[in-house]
């Protein structure tokens, strides 16, 4: 067999050393044996040395042929370990670590995971908030993070839009039941607590920021960081909260207690973002954004819908 980190000549001298034949190195090679002779010649042209006595049969190796059969043997050796070595890593399987905001937790990551895990060696996830995502992507803790904010002042990060879903207000459905419709005026003096999610999150954020343009205080307020915590306190009427179909996807066992109104003018719209680093492969960050997008369709958009079907809005 030729070895494709060596010249002609020197495959012909190793199967010449191995065979002890010029006919049988030919034969072994798959040339003829004018060739194996021509190529041994060069070498030994090369070299300035005889490397077989060609005078026995078989052919013996002289002193300097062993000296070079040495050598190669060891190269050729280190060269086929470098070379599984190449292979074996293009082979491996990637490592992903996938940050997740809560929202997203239970409907999206078990069919992301189970998509991705013929193709990974090892899947981490993370639950946090928005903002604990990006610094983590930004420290490399993260391959890719699922949030509700861009985070467009976070320099060196790529971002990608999935979905994006009109803000509704969640109230407790005795709440709900005293009025066909609510303004922000008649929320504010609801008489119960405005559950606030927490600001290092991408949804207590935006709320913030909206809730500030539109000079609405919510004095008596409650702040969470889960959404799960949030809808258990407005089923059983400890507050109400800006929220969106997706708090209610996350947390559908409690879909019938809770009522959900369109926002009050002026509307509210909250989007939810593939982010991942910017010097990340665009192979692979196509890769990863096609399939996330792929799974939104599949099992978030359907759920979604549903909710809103239910909830009227």
């Amino acid at each position: 067999m030729k070895l494709p980190f060596f010249n002609e000549s020197l495959n012909a001298f190793l199967a010449v050393a191995a065979e002890r034949s010029f006919s049988a190195a030919a034969k072994k090679l798959g040339v003829t044996q004018s060739a194996v002779t021509k190529a041994v010649a060069r070498l030994e042209k090369e070299l300035e040395v005889e490397l077989f006595d060609r005078g026995c049969r078989p052919v013996m190796l002289t002193e300097e042929a062993m000296l070079l059969l040495k050598d190669v043997l060891a190269c050729q050796h280190t060269l086929e370990n470098t070379a599984e070595f190449m292979q074996s890593r293009s082979n491996l399987k990637p490592v992903y670590r996938i940050g997740v905001i809560e929202g997203l937790s239970k409907s999206l990551m078990p069919q992301l995971i189970k998509a991705l895990q013929s193709e990974a060696s090892e899947i981490v996830t993370q639950i946090g908030t928005s903002l604990v995502l990006v610094e983590k992507l930004v420290r490399n803790e993260l391959d890719f993070a699922f949030t509700s904010a861009a985070y467009d002042e976070v320099r060196g990060l790529y971002r990608t839009k999935l979905f994006e879903e009109e803000s509704i207000v969640l109230m407790p459905k005795a709440m709900a039941a005293k009025r066909d419709s609510w303004t922000w005026s008649q929320l504010q003096l609801c008489g119960i607590p405005f559950l606030h999610f927490a600001r290092e999150g991408g949804v207590g954020r935006i709320n913030d920021a909206y809730l500030s343009l539109q000079n609405i205080k919510t004095p008596n307020r409650i702040e969470v960081d889960s959404t799960g915590i949030m809808t258990s306190l407005i089923a059983q009427g400890m507050g109400w909260t800006v929220g969106s179909p997706l708090t209610l996807v996350q947390n559908f066992d409690l879909i019938d207690e809770i009522a959900a109104i369109p926002t009050p003018p002026p509307g509210l719209q909250r989007s939810l973002f593939l982010v991942c680093r910017d010097d990340r492969s665009e192979e692979s960050r196509r890769k990863f954004i096609r399939l996330a997008q792929e799974m939104m369709n599949a099992h978030v958009v359907p759920l979604f819908d549903e909710v809103k079907r239910r909830v009227g809005c």
